[in-house]
């Protein structure tokens, strides 16, 4: 079962018409008391750093979401998603999930000359990932919209992807163990990013 949390501020309609669209079985997570119940869960979100970081701790999901056993369970973050698993984010002043060893900083301090936010459908013009992610996004398009983002020059030792915005390079996945990240919206990328959905819910 697939379980998609709900911090309340996001808009997981899209998600949810993905999922049905591709006949996949999910429930929407409020509350931690049936968290360890799903083999995969989708943390998505818009919206600010420091609010998300709020509504996982109004909704007693933060601390819960940070003890969960990774080695059985696994985890999509999207978009704002993404960035709650990181350390922390220039957006804000909150401590994220730190299930990614990354600083999310805005575009404009990682050197970007153009306009932010960064929005609209972009290449994946780099791949270190030659699992998971490789055939699914390298040299292809998906839909971004974000001000904040990680840059690949302060990843290692683990998988990714990154698409190139102007003078930088943005990671536009993540993939350490059990752990998926995507800074783009699958969910708003027509077939291609379905077909990551399906692959996730199916690995």
């Amino acid at each position: 079962m697939i379980g998609i949390i709900d911090l309340g501020i996001n808009n997981i309609g899209s998600l949810q018409n993905a999922l049905k669209n591709l006949e996949v079985n999910f429930e929407t997570i409020k509350s931690k008391s049936n968290l360890g119940t799903f083999s995969h869960l989708i943390l998505p979100g818009v919206g600010s750093f420091d609010s998300g970081v709020d509504a996982l701790e109004k909704a007693d999901l933060f601390d819960s979401l940070k003890k969960l056993d990774f080695a059985n369970t696994k985890i999509l973050g999207i978009c704002l998603g993404m960035q709650l698993l990181c350390k922390d984010s220039e957006e804000g002043l909150r401590k994220g999930l730190g299930l990614l060893d990354l600083n999310v900083k805005n575009l404009k301090n990682l050197g970007c000359n153009e306009k932010i936010p960064h929005v609209g459908f972009n290449e994946v013009s780099h791949c270190e990932d030659d699992g998971f992610f490789k055939d699914l996004v390298y040299k292809k398009d998906f839909y971004f919209i974000h001000s904040y983002g990680a840059s690949k020059r302060d990843i290692k030792n683990v998988k990714y992807s990154s698409v190139q915005y102007g003078t930088i390079d943005i990671i536009s996945t993540i993939k350490l163990n059990n752990i998926f990240a995507t800074q783009f919206h699958p969910e708003k990328s027509g077939i291609l990013g379905l077909k990551i959905l399906k692959e996730f819910c199916t690995c």
